[in-house]
C-alpha cells in the first residue's frame, strides 16, 4: 500500500503547523470584544472617591479606572500601581484583589485595551502602550500637573504582562 505523507500545508512545513495554529488562536482572542461587566462597574462606583478616566487614542474613546488611596484621595499618591488584564479579561476584574486601605499612599490605575470594557476599537498588541500613556496623561491633568511625580509599579496578567 502506498502511503503519502504531507510535507507542507498552506506552504508551512508540518512541524510548524501546531505553532501556526496556536498563534492563530491567540490572535483571535486578542481581536475579540470583551464587554464591560456591570457588576464590576457597580463595585467600582460604590466608592465615591474612585475616578473614571476618559481619553482618546487612534483607536477611539478609551476608559481607565483610578482608585485613590483612602487616606488622601485628593493628592498624587507616592506609588501608583498600573494593572493590566489578561486577553479575555477586563481591568475592573482586578477589583477583587485590591484592598486599598492595606497599602497606604498607593493609588491603583486599572487599564483596559481597545475593545475591552468601555474602550472602543480593536486591540493591537503593538499599540497597547497608547492606553497607558493616555490614562497617565489624563490622571496628571486631573491633578493639575504636567507629569505625575510618583513611583510607578506595573502588573499584568497573561498576555498583558508585555504592556
Amino acid at each position: 500500500m502506498l502511503r503519502i505523507e504531507p510535507q507542507s500545508w498552506l506552504g508551512l512545513p508540518m512541524p510548524r503547523l501546531p505553532a501556526f495554529l496556536i498563534l492563530l488562536l491567540l490572535l483571535a482572542g486578542c481581536m475579540r470584544q470583551v464587554p464591560i461587566d456591570p457588576l464590576h462597574l457597580a463595585a467600582f462606583e460604590r466608592r465615591p472617591a474612585n475616578l473614571r478616566l476618559e481619553f482618546s487614542t487612534r483607536h477611539g474613546r478609551q476608559v481607565a479606572y483610578y482608585l485613590p488611596p483612602p487616606s488622601n484621595p485628593g493628592q498624587i499618591p507616592a506609588r501608583l500601581c498600573l494593572l493590566y488584564p489578561g486577553i479575555t479579561a477586563q481591568a475592573l476584574g482586578w477589583l477583587r484583589f485590591i484592598k486599598a486601605a492595606e497599602v497606604p499612599d498607593t493609588g491603583w490605575l486599572l487599564l483596559d485595551y481597545p475593545g475591552r470594557g468601555e474602550c472602543e476599537g480593536t486591540m493591537n498588541p503593538a499599540d497597547n502602550y497608547l492606553n497607558s500613556e493616555g490614562a497617565l496623561a489624563r490622571l496628571a491633568e486631573h491633578f493639575g500637573v504636567a507629569r505625575l511625580e510618583t513611583e510607578l509599579n506595573l502588573l499584568g496578567h497573561s498576555f498583558c504582562c508585555g504592556a
